[in-house]
């Protein structure tokens, strides 16, 4: 089955929780399929890995490829309508070796006090406020040097990267499957957020933005809340 060809299909309503990209495709017909490409032409794109052949990689590494799995998933609006179909492509972490990663696999997390304070202290300071969605934020971060990480796509996603990129033709494997070795830190990963936070600190400085210190926000807010009487239940 062609994965780049339209083919005319209603996209049926129903909600779908997570689904396999094969299960989508059924469902949601060319929605599915787009959303599918989509995905991993974003992965190529940001040459987030590079194919490796089988036959050179040696006997006792290749027990450490690890597996994919892409989902798939169609996303609905606060009011309930149909809003778009979400498709992404996980690593197999789980089947890292954990103690390799064990200072590697956390990254910190806002508070969600520490929200509501800096939602305070904007509000009061009249300043404006915005989200900020970064695509495939965690493809902007690259592996260390001293990391190597495999892993193994499945026939069908083989398929879809070769009608993408037919160089990976080449790395096709008798089982019509293929092996990459990543570039970038995958989602699935286990270190993927340590190197994510690390590739964040270290592009946001150029445009001026910097990690703000909780305690002296904190503080401004408390000082505030006591100036204009106003009680904090904890």
């Amino acid at each position: 089955m062609n994965l780049l060809r339209d083919l005319d299909s209603s996209h049926r309503r129903e909600y779908g929780f997570h689904m396999t990209p094969e299960q989508a495709i059924d469902k949601l017909g060319i929605i599915g399929k787009r959303s599918v490409a989509k995905e991993v032409k974003q992965l190529l794109e940001r040459k987030s890995w590079y194919g490796v052949h089988l036959s050179n990689i040696p006997e006792a590494e290749r027990k450490r490829i690890i597996p994919c799995k892409m989902f798939v998933k169609e996303k609905f609006t606060a009011s309930g309508a149909f809003d778009k179909i979400k498709s992404r492509l996980v690593a197999g972490g789980h089947r890292q070796d954990a103690r390799l990663y064990k200072d590697k696999a956390s990254a910190p997390t806002v508070s969600t006090c520490c929200v509501f304070a800096i939602a305070t202290l904007a509000h009061v300071e009249g300043r404006a406020v915005a989200t900020v969605d970064v695509p495939g934020a965690y493809l902007n971060a690259c592996m260390p040097d001293d990391t190597r990480v495999r892993m193994r796509l499945n026939s069908f996603l083989t398929d879809v990267v070769v009608q993408l990129d037919p160089s990976y033709s080449d790395y096709v494997g008798t089982d019509v499957k293929s092996v990459v070795e990543l570039d970038k830190a995958l989602y699935g990963l286990k270190n993927r957020l340590c190197y994510g936070i690390n590739c964040c600190a270290t592009n946001s400085k150029p445009v001026g933005l910097r990690r703000i210190d909780m305690r002296n926000v904190c503080s401004i807010v408390w000082r505030l809340m006591v100036a204009n009487r106003v009680c904090a239940c904890m």
